[in-house]
C-alpha cells in the first residue's frame, strides 16, 4: 500500500520530508541516489524498515565487466523500476479516485 508519494523542489534536500513520511508501519523502503545515508540519520534511526536506496550514477558507470557487476547493474535496474511503478501506480490511483470530478468538468 502506497501511502504517499513527495516531491520537492530543486533546492530542499530528499531527506527534509523523509522523516514526515515515516509512520512506522513501512517493510521497504525505496529511494533514489539522493537517500544514501538515510538509514543513519536521527530522525530515522529505529525504523524497521527496509531501505533499498539506488546507486550513485557514477559508481554505477564504474561497475565492473563481470558476472557479479552485470547483477548488480541488474538489481539497480530494478531498483529503478519499481520506483518507476510507484510513482505511476500512485498517479493512477488518484485518476482512478478523482475520476467523478474530472468526467463532470
Amino acid at each position: 500500500m502506497i501511502h504517499s508519494v513527495v516531491t520537492t523542489a530543486v533546492n530542499v534536500h530528499d531527506f527534509t520530508p523523509a522523516a514526515e513520511l515515516d509512520h512506522g508501519d513501512e517493510v521497504v523502503v525505496y529511494g533514489d541516489a539522493g537517500y544514501h545515508g538515510i538509514a543513519k540519520r536521527p530522525e530515522i534511526k529505529g525504523a524497521a524498515a527496509d531501505f533499498r536506496v539506488a546507486m550513485r550514477p557514477s559508481k554505477r558507470r564504474r561497475l565492473p565487466d563481470t558476472p557479479e557487476g552485470r547483477l548488480q547493474d541488474m538489481v539497480e535496474t530494478a531498483k529503478a523500476h519499481i520506483r518507476c511503478k510507484i510513482n505511476v501506480l500512485a498517479a493512477l490511483t488518484n485518476l482512478f479516485l478523482g475520476r467523478r470530478q474530472l468526467l463532470a468538468t
